[in-house]
């Protein structure tokens, strides 16, 4: 496959063909007889399966990995540019060259380089995208040179104590989660969420994995739970969980308990359920992870813990305040318990917001008690020029009606100022709230990155250890087999070398002597040394090795009419095959 022009060339895509498997016409034919065998249709048919196959792999990936490895591609073309290489030259020297350009890089901090983690992550996106998107054949250790390359330079870099990357995110410790469970109440929104808190410690379980969690994945056991996580980022897996030491914090008694409240009896229903926001009754349906989250959450607030921000201090001395950071929480059903809501649109106003703004009844509110004496006396003075001196009924009625919207003003001025107040603090208590639901799904997201992390180093790792143990264990079998194979051409001409001398003295007919006796058991000896060492050597195989070996031990022993030139060919043959198992 040849490439012209710059490594970057995005026009310059490889389209995918279909590959026909040799079992697809009968034995002895080729490739290229087999898809002569179809009709153009159907080749057309076929091609397009594999398009779409390939396509619908492609779909199937998370989006957070499309983008990781579309970044790491990008890495690459910017590296094939700097080398004049094609972006699909993907070899274990590039992919080393690779690793050493990765390794000067900035990284997301200034002042530092790229994470191993990082580089990491990019040679499996470079080996991934060359594999699906350019249609490479590439081998399962294309990157393993490369990977080792890099253990030493991490190996390295913690001689010399040098830092990069994140580093590992705080850990949530056990007087922590005891402290959360002793102040939950005991109510039954505390019972769920003890439940879900124990629960999700005890099986390390991620937000989308305990929502996701059905009743019949909890199994009770002689020693505690079987809990099945069939639902995973990586792969489903049972944990078995033990009772805890303390009753107040053990998973398998909280577990029962919030059973039992909720009345959970059908197998197939969500573990955990929302509850009412007024009633806390149980409702249909099950938790989103976002809610498994905001459980958590709620668990630290009663507890006066903060499980969310960058560590200010050791884990021990207590959990990190809160960034200042504000967030947006999407807006929840009303009549649910699960975490905060966003405020509804006639609940937003706030005192700045009605601040120099004048309402008609504020208005009217101020200018009466400044306005009633006037007034009164305006209507009093046109009564008394329309019906003389005296006083009527009237103004006694004018002076009444003034007085009571006086006294009316002013208690709706004081409504309005109560609720105004009242709608700032709501606004106060919404904003801290999803200030802190933004803290903890960032420390989320900065554990779910070091667990990674730590998965693609422990990976890698055994994949060198897999690759050397493989390359010994070939190594021994080869000395073994090449041991075999020497004893048994040593022992082959030693059996011709006994037959010669036994025929010579045939030949003098001098058949009575102790020296015929002694050749003629050295012969049988040789022979049944030749027969061991074809035992030995059929163990160590391979099978073609052993039916070359069998030829030859014929022609040795004299089972069979074989001539000089039969029995040179057959040691041709038994050493050019043992050459190429070897090789």
């Amino acid at each position: 496959m040849e490439h012209t022009g710059t490594s970057t060339d995005a026009s310059r895509v490889v389209t995918p063909t279909l590959v026909l498997p040799a079992s697809a016409g009968p034995a002895g034919t080729t490739a290229a007889t087999t898809a002569a065998a179809f009709s153009p249709d159907v080749l057309a048919k076929l091609a397009g399966l594999e398009q779409r196959s390939a396509q619908h792999e492609k779909d199937l990936r998370p989006q957070n990995t499309c983008d990781s490895y579309a970044a790491d591609w990008k890495q690459w073309e910017e590296f094939c540019a700097l080398l004049d290489l094609p972006v699909t030259a993907i070899t274990p020297g590039s992919l080393t060259a690779f690793v050493e350009w990765l390794w000067v890089q900035p990284g997301w901090k200034k002042g530092t380089c790229t994470a191993p983690s990082t580089i990491d992550r990019r040679l499996s996106g470079v080996v991934v995208t060359g594999r699906t998107d350019h249609r490479l054949v590439l081998d399962k250790r294309v990157a393993a040179r490369a990977r080792r390359v890099l253990k030493a330079k991490v190996k390295k870099m913690e001689e010399t104590q040098e830092r990069r990357g994140r580093g590992p995110a705080p850990a949530l410790l056990a007087e922590h989660l005891r402290a959360t469970v002793l102040a939950a109440p005991e109510t039954r929104l505390g019972i769920r969420d003890r439940s879900i808190g124990l629960t999700a410690f005890a099986i390390a379980g991620r937000e989308h994995e305990v929502a996701h969690l059905r009743v019949r994945d909890f199994t009770e056991t002689e020693h505690g739970l079987e809990v099945h996580i069939r639902v995973s980022k990586i792969k489903p897996r049972k944990v078995k969980v033990p009772f805890g030491s303390r009753p107040s914090s053990c998973p398998v008694r909280a577990w029962r308990a919030w059973k039992a409240e909720a009345d959970l009896s059908d197998p197939d229903d969500f573990a955990y359920k929302p509850l009412h926001n007024r009633w806390h009754t149980v409702m249909d349906g099950g938790l989103d992870p976002e809610t498994i989250g905001d459980v958590i959450t709620r668990l630290g607030t009663w507890a006066d813990l903060d499980f969310s921000g960058p560590p200010a201090t050791p884990p021990a001395a207590g959990l990190p305040p809160a960034p200042s950071a504000p967030a947006t929480t999407a807006r929840r059903s009303p009549n649910r318990a699960d975490g905060p809501t966003t405020p509804p649109p006639w609940r937003a106003t706030s005192r700045t917001a009605t601040a120099g703004r004048t309402t008609p009844s504020s208005a009217c509110c101020r200018g009466w008690p400044e306005a009633l004496p006037s007034a009164l006396r305006r209507r009093v003075a046109k009564a008394r020029s329309s019906r003389g001196d005296c006083t009527s009924m009237s103004e006694l009625i004018v002076a009444a009606v003034a007085a009571a919207s006086a006294v009316m003003g002013s208690a709706v001025t004081g409504y309005f100022a109560v609720h105004a107040a009242q709608r700032q603090a709501d606004a106060a208590r919404d904003a801290a709230q999803r200030q802190a639901d933004a803290a903890w799904a960032a420390a989320q997201r900065q554990a779910d990155a070091a667990w990674a992390a730590a998965q693609r180093q422990a990976d890698a790792q055994l994949e060198v250890l897999r690759e050397s143990q493989a390359e010994q264990h070939s190594m021994r079998l080869r000395e073994v087999r090449r041991q075999a194979y020497v004893n048994f051409l040593n022992r082959c001409e030693q059996v011709e070398f006994a037959t010669h001398r036994l025929s010579t003295f045939a030949t003098s007919q001098n058949l009575d002597t102790p020296e015929y006796q002694a050749a003629r058991d050295a012969a049988s000896a040789a022979q049944a040394a030749l027969s061991e060492a074809l035992i030995i050597l059929r163990l160590e195989g391979p099978d073609i090795v052993a039916t070359f070996a069998d030829y030859m031990w014929a022609a040795v022993s004299g089972t069979g009419n074989f001539d000089q030139a039969q029995l040179a060919h057959a040691r041709e043959d038994f050493l050019r095959v043992a050459q190429e198992t070897l090789a």
